[in-house]
């Protein structure tokens, strides 16, 4: 996958990445060197001017809203809040998903409490400019709603920002229990999280290289025999070096909406390749 700043220089070049089902990534490297732009790649946030992201072999361009929106879940690096209640923006506005599911979302991101300590609980309004939530409270519900309904994709970009050491803890434990239904794709740099990955990437000036995890590593959860989705974003060169970018997952998604069935020989989770943009 490649792409290009205004100026047309390439921010991300010629950068192929491949994840497993169950398997967590992990992006480091310096501020300003693409990871973030990467994260929203994945998740369909941004678009890239070359190459491909697939999820179980499919453009997710092909996907249905909803069931895209119900099989990943996305933290910016700095998130925000829409105008409604803060049950709506965990449900991300779905009418389907009741309190119960919200409840959940906000214990795994170690919300529930905090939001329950507010005036107005979960229906307290947020998302405009008179609205006072403390930073690591909007972290932490932006998280819970990129956890509800246990996506099969999770892309955190960040997410360890503005939270006390209990809350890290608590958050690497959520992480390490997301591989039963799905893959983790993380930008941070800390250790506790980076000695867990299955990958580490370091991200500089528009690409990204492996890295070898030379700390032991901690036990990490199986996939209990689920299998969780592949991700996948592929990229090849054209006259002008460009292509898009497209996720793919280990099971093939129906055309159809509200399903997704096993592809027999499944994809990388994550296959992200980047030229010039």
């Amino acid at each position: 996958m490649d792409h290009r700043s205004a100026g047309h220089h390439p921010v991300l070049d010629d950068i192929n990445i491949e994840l497993a089902p169950g398997k967590l990534l992990v992006l480091i490297g310096p501020s300003g060197g693409g990871k973030s732009l990467l994260a929203r790649i994945v998740t369909g946030a941004s678009e890239p001017d070359a190459g491909r992201v697939t999820m179980d072999g499919i453009p997710t361009a092909r996907y249905p809203r909803h069931q895209w929106a119900s099989i990943s879940g996305y933290q910016p690096q700095l998130p925000n809040l829409f105008h409604g209640t803060i049950a709506s923006n965990i449900a991300r506005f779905r009418a389907d998903l009741g309190m119960p599911t919200i409840y959940e979302a906000a214990n795994r991101a170690g919300a529930h409490q905090a939001i329950l300590s507010l005036p107005q609980g979960y229906q307290e309004i947020v998302g405009q400019i008179d609205a006072e939530i403390p930073a690591g409270l909007l972290q932490r519900i932006a998280l819970a709603r990129a956890l509800i309904g246990k996506p099969r994709l999770v892309v955190l970009d960040e997410p360890f920002a503005h939270l006390d050491s209990d809350l890290e803890t608590r958050l690497i434990a959520t992480i390490d229990q997301m591989r039963s239904a799905g893959t983790s794709f993380v930008v941070s740099q800390k250790q506790a999280i980076v000695t867990r990955a299955d990958h580490v990437l370091m991200v500089r000036d528009g690409t990204a290289k492996p890295v070898q995890i030379t700390l032991p590593q901690t036990a990490r959860p199986g996939a209990d025999g689920k299998r969780p989705a592949i991700l996948a974003t592929q990229t090849s060169h054209g006259a002008n070096g460009l292509r898009r970018a497209v996720p793919t997952a280990g099971e093939r998604a129906d055309p159809g909406p509200g399903s997704l069935a096993p592809e027999t020989s499944p994809a990388p989770l994550i296959n992200r390749s980047m030229g010039q943009a």
